[in-house]
């Protein structure tokens, strides 16, 4: 499953991929940086998701992710993903920090 939105509201839309039994990808967009050369549009998109804490369960593992779904569950103006997971495997929520860093709240809520 896959979410295309703009998480931090900066540099364009962002990708969040939800993987079944490996560890979830978040591609973070930014500018590129005209001094390397690069052509083409004025963003590239930098896999994040081990450092922002969504690639993985609340166990440290990857979870057979099923489905993704986004929202704002904290109520404090960011995105938030609830992953659905396989049978016998329980869901995660991602909760967004002001600093852009998740944390999976499921087992709180």
């Amino acid at each position: 499953a896959a979410l295309i939105t703009n998480f931090d509201e900066q540099h364009g839309n962002d990708l969040f991929v939800a993987n079944d039994t490996d560890a979830n990808h978040y591609w973070v967009s930014s500018p590129q940086d005209e001094e390397s050369g690069e052509s083409g549009a004025g963003f590239a998109l930098k896999e994040q998701a081990s450092l922002r804490g969504c690639a993985l369960g609340p166990l440290g593992t990857a979870q057979s992710c099923m489905g993704v779904a986004h929202g704002d569950f904290d109520r404090n103006g960011l995105v938030d993903l609830h992953i659905t997971n396989f049978t016998n495997e329980s869901s995660d929520l991602y909760v967004q920090q002001a600093s852009g860093l998740f944390q999976n709240q499921a087992v709180r809520y």
